[in-house]
């Protein structure tokens, strides 16, 4: 069996490199803060002057966060191999896409991928697919959005959150995980709201069709009242009926969470 490492690095972050091919041999440092670690996925990120396998490999004035995604299962690894980017690549990709866009997300710092397969001579093999991937991007210390409804700032908050998502529509992006727990929050010297994206690796960029992309109104809040009103704050930034808005939004909240209860159902069944 040979095994083959695949790292892209930013252009503008060299110095990257030693933490990036550390991490992909060695795995999560001992050192390194874990920020979630669930079944499928493990976020961590690694301080300046942190350490991987033995080694002082942090060598940026910045945190670098790591996404160690879980061993796809049969068959995604040989999709992933031969047919399809990994879920490291599109992450790294729609964050460069964001950015030039004119949107803010963790700066991208680089992915990789390892790559096994059976050896039957120096250049060829048999069967390769993709056992690992890990996304490295800056670690920003922002709170994220979950239960941005309780928060003491809402009235101002409300507006400038429909005005995102207006503008996220003129730009025809779809964020398929358009959730607050995906949404980094930070307030600027001026008092103005700044919005991070993070979880990127299923997005969709050219997309203008209103009936997907109201679709980000579906987890955005569990609370009908709250879907309603951003939905209005929407509406009123994009030039759009409010009112018929805010209808659209709660509609895909509704229809969201039925296919989710069902899921959720089938999954209890087989023991999942």
């Amino acid at each position: 069996m040979a095994t083959r490492q695949r790292i892209i690095i930013n252009e503008n972050y060299p110095s990257v490199q030693p933490l990036i091919k550390a991490v992909t041999r060695h795995g999560q440092p001992s050192d390194a803060e874990v920020v979630y670690k669930g079944r499928r996925n493990t976020l961590f990120y690694i301080l300046p002057g942190g350490n991987a396998g033995g080694k002082t490999v942090n060598d940026l004035d910045i945190s670098v966060n790591v996404k160690a995604f879980r061993i796809p299962p049969f068959p995604n690894g040989y999709v992933y191999r031969s047919f399809r980017p990994s879920k490291a690549k599109r992450s790294f990709f729609n964050a460069e896409k964001l950015i030039k866009l004119g949107f803010h997300t963790p700066v991208p710092l680089g992915y990789s991928e390892i790559h096994t397969g059976w050896k039957i001579s120096r250049n060829a093999g048999l069967w390769p697919k993709m056992t690992r991937s890990f996304y490295f991007c800056e670690h920003l210390p922002y709170p994220n959005l979950r239960d941005w409804e309780d928060r003491p700032d809402i009235d101002s908050l409300l507006p400038a959150l429909g005005a995102e998502i207006a503008r996220i529509h003129a730009a025809g992006i779809w964020f398929h995980d358009f959730s607050p727990g995906n949404i980094l929050l930070n307030r600027n010297g001026r008092g103005e709201y700044e919005f991070y994206y993070v979880d990127l690796n299923r997005m969709e960029f050219d997309v203008h069709d209103p009936s997907k992309l109201m679709q980000m109104f579906k987890s955005i809040s569990w609370h009908d009242e709250w879907t309603e009103r951003l939905g209005e704050a929407y509406g009123i930034a994009a030039g759009k009926d409010p009112s018929a808005m805010s209808r659209m939004a709660l509609d895909a909240a509704h229809q969201w969470r039925e296919r989710h209860g069902v899921k959720e159902r089938l999954k209890s069944l087989i023991g999942k």
